[in-house]
């Protein structure tokens, strides 16, 4: 009788391992399967950057031009954009007024808005740029707290749990995490080479 509890915990055991391993892959080979609407440069470049990321966090914010310059650099480089909101009280509204935004086809002008920001945003300034957009606050805030982006906010979280990341600015660099900010062009390279060569 012991035994067959002990064979029957050990089942239970490996096919939650099992499971949680098939998760995993599934959740990482998910993240490179997007909208156009959330990749700048080339949509089927050969090299991919994920970048998770908080409006609020400067170190998100200085990433940005470093991001652009990348692509421009490297046009054999695309950058996936992952939303991560939890660095102030205000993240997450700021991340479902940008999802919002994609539904009028102005994300990644809603996203470049708010990463040349400087200090923290709040619902005022936040307010303050849709209007300078020309675009509705209170339709926009509907919207955000609608199914498909709280789905999009869901799926991204589960990411980064599963891959182990914490806080945000932090990129998926062909596999590779990297986390924290003030990351240069060339170090970005540099681990896409390494990888290549099978350093890494």
């Amino acid at each position: 009788m012991l035994m067959r509890v002990i064979f029957g915990a050990v089942v239970v055991i490996v096919g939650l391992l099992a499971y949680q391993q098939f998760s995993h892959k599934a959740t990482v080979d998910n993240l490179y399967e997007t909208s156009p609407d959330f990749i700048l440069g080339q949509q089927n470049a050969q090299y991919t950057i994920i970048e998770f990321f908080d409006y609020n966090s400067k170190w998100s914010r200085r990433s940005h031009p470093v991001l652009l310059q990348m692509i421009s650099r490297y046009p054999d480089t695309r950058i996936i954009l992952k939303e991560k909101p939890g660095i102030t009280s205000d993240s997450e509204m700021i991340s479902r007024i940008a999802l919002a935004a994609r539904t009028k086809g102005r994300y990644m002008e809603m996203h470049t808005a708010l990463m040349s920001m400087e200090g923290e945003i709040d619902e005022t300034r936040l307010r303050s740029i849709v209007a300078q957009m020309g675009m509705d606050f209170e339709e926009l805030k509907q919207i955000g707290q609608g199914p498909e982006v709280s789905r999009i906010l869901q799926e991204n979280e589960q990411a980064a749990f599963f891959l182990g990341i914490q806080s945000a600015p932090s990129f998926v660099v062909e596999g590779e995490v990297m986390s924290g900010g003030g990351y240069t062009v060339d170090d970005f390279r540099a681990v896409i080479r390494q990888i290549e060569r099978g350093v890494r």
